[in-house]
């Protein structure tokens, strides 16, 4: 009896020893059986902090990467990866990586704070953080802001955001789309190149570091609901080019957007889409214009030149100004009986003529501060003027100008009789507008004055105040225009007494900072001023 009174509590102790050896091996076992670098939430729980406070909520089904370790029977809480929070191990189960949809070419694209709580989305379900956060977002549309948080992309409603715009640098201003119509070893159509030809031009990509994005990133940046590091690119093809292309790590896509085949460039806003397309006329020098965004065209220009052009290097000591003023198109049917009229395709050709020998279109501040000794600008410049605001020159009116100045990326100044037509006809980044006066652009007005305007016989108070109504249309004074090319001393005088800076006439010469500021020659473009003669006019 002694004896079994003394084994039995052994037998006890023993027995309690062994129950909580195997209910720890149990849970250790439980909790190594839940770990897993990429996990689920298996319930709608809590965050915690790591003292393990609660911080926050998060809903049954989000996705989440656990911060990898050797466990324990300490480490019923999981450290969620790159971050201070924890979720315990009851509430998960294990899960397969997810892949995200954001690219590591993506530039952050907005600063924003959120209200306390912060209130983040996985698809529809949702993490609650009980506190303000500050991100970067990354992403954006009409609705939420895309950032980077618990090592994966979360939403952000944009509801009640505190939001600041950043600073940014090296991000793409355009892309190049670029697009290859036939690939072929027997290259006998004008649309097609050679292989060989193809790996030439994806090699100077691959040397000069540039990159290729998809359809489904263009879409988003053009839209701005993404910004893209610099030297971004999209290759599209009909043909499958993926054997070549993934030799320089580059990938060729069908083109399964609506794209504009304009041999433009493609920049935010532009749901036009334009896209350059390779032809065996695309030399490499006209594939780094296609790569650095530059209009390129393929129209041979038949020129009879009689001057040297200036040398690249050269500063300017005379600029051509050209003025025009209606432009039509006669293949529309369109006709223009007055001699001041242009051709669009005529035109074109001189733009054409301007980009491929490298001239400068001046803006009218650029050809101020020239003129006022200010900068130094290329012997290869010019300064494009256009008088009225009448016939192609405006949305209101055949808009054939500014199509085309946005076409071949060219600056040009248009002097607007601003009592005639709105200002807001003639929106472009490429086009200056000036005064042409309000309502003095009437011609045999004055008595004895046939080739005169109103200009020439009102009084200094009327034009005085003609032209100052004009300037505060247009917003400048950088320069007037004489209607008819004609002036007297009255008009000079009221240029002065308002700060006009300069003032535009005819001549048919070249202007240079010895000029009278009030009296700047132009080149008069007539609808019969052959190529040959623009040419030389500017060279």
């Amino acid at each position: 009896m002694k004896k079994l009174l003394i084994t039995f509590p052994i037998l006890l102790v023993l027995v309690i020893i062994l129950t909580y050896y195997l209910k720890t091996t149990h849970t250790i076992k439980e909790i190594k059986n839940k770990y897993n670098d990429y996990v689920i939430t298996n319930k709608e729980t809590n965050i915690f902090d790591e003292q393990k406070n609660i911080i926050g909520t998060i809903d049954e089904n989000i996705y989440l990467e656990l911060e990898n370790k050797k466990i324990s029977k300490k480490d019923k809480y999981f450290k969620i990866k790159d971050t201070n929070y924890y979720i315990y191990y009851e509430d998960i189960n294990k899960t397969e990586k997810k892949e995200t949809s954001i690219k590591d070419y993506y530039v952050n694209i907005k600063s924003i704070k959120t209200n306390n709580p912060t209130e983040l989305y996985q698809d529809n379900k949702k993490i609650t953080i009980n506190s303000e956060l500050e991100f970067n977002a990354i992403k954006q549309d009409e609705t939420y802001y895309y950032v980077s948080f618990l090592n994966q992309i979360l939403k952000i409603k944009k509801e009640n955001i505190q939001e600041k715009d950043l600073e940014l640098q090296g991000i793409s201003n355009y892309i190049s789309i670029i697009n290859y119509n036939n690939v072929s070893e027997t290259c006998d159509t004008n649309d097609c190149i050679t292989p060989d030809t193809l790996k030439e031009q994806l090699n100077y990509l691959k040397e000069n570091n540039y990159y290729t994005i998809t359809t489904e990133d263009l879409n988003l940046w053009v839209n701005d609901q993404i910004n893209l590091k610099e030297k971004a690119i999209l290759l599209t093809s009909e043909q499958e080019l993926n054997e070549i292309s993934k030799e320089y790590n580059f990938k060729i896509q069908k083109p399964n957007l609506t794209f504009t085949d304009s041999n433009t460039r493609c920049e935010k806003g532009n749901t036009a889409l334009p896209r350059y397309n390779i032809i065996n006329k695309t030399t490499l020098d006209i594939f780094k214009q296609i790569v650095s965004g530059e209009t390129v065209s393929y129209i041979e220009l038949p020129i009879t030149q009689t001057h040297t052009l200036p040398s690249e290097s050269a500063n300017a000591e005379k600029i051509a100004v050209l003025n025009y003023h209606f432009f039509y198109d006669p293949e529309l049917g369109e006709s223009c009986p007055d001699g001041n009229c242009k051709k669009v395709q005529d035109f074109e050709k001189e733009l054409i003529y301007l980009k491929q020998n490298n001239y400068k279109a001046l803006t009218m501040q650029e050809f101020t501060d020239w003129m006022y000794g200010k900068i130094e600008i290329p012997a290869r410049s010019v300064l494009i003027t256009i008088d009225d605001g009448a016939m192609g020159t405006g949305s209101h009116n055949g808009n054939k100008l500014i199509p085309l100045l946005e076409k071949y990326q060219t600056h040009a100044t248009l002097f607007l009789i601003t009592g005639w037509w709105p200002v807001g006809n003639y929106s472009s980044p490429y086009l200056d507008i000036e005064s042409h006066t309000f309502d003095m652009h009437e011609g045999n007005y004055c008595e004895g004055q046939p080739r005169g305007s109103k200009l020439l016989c009102s009084t200094k108070e009327q034009v005085k105040e003609d032209l100052s109504k004009s300037a505060e249309i247009t917003g400048s004074k950088n320069a007037f225009c004489f209607p008819m090319y004609v002036y007297n001393d009255t008009t000079l005088e009221v240029l002065k007494e308002l700060d006009f800076k300069l003032a535009f006439v005819g001549g048919d010469y070249k202007a240079s900072r010895n000029d009278n500021f009030y009296q700047i020659p132009r080149y008069h473009i007539y609808e019969t001023t052959p190529l040959d003669e623009f040419v030389n006019m500017i060279s």
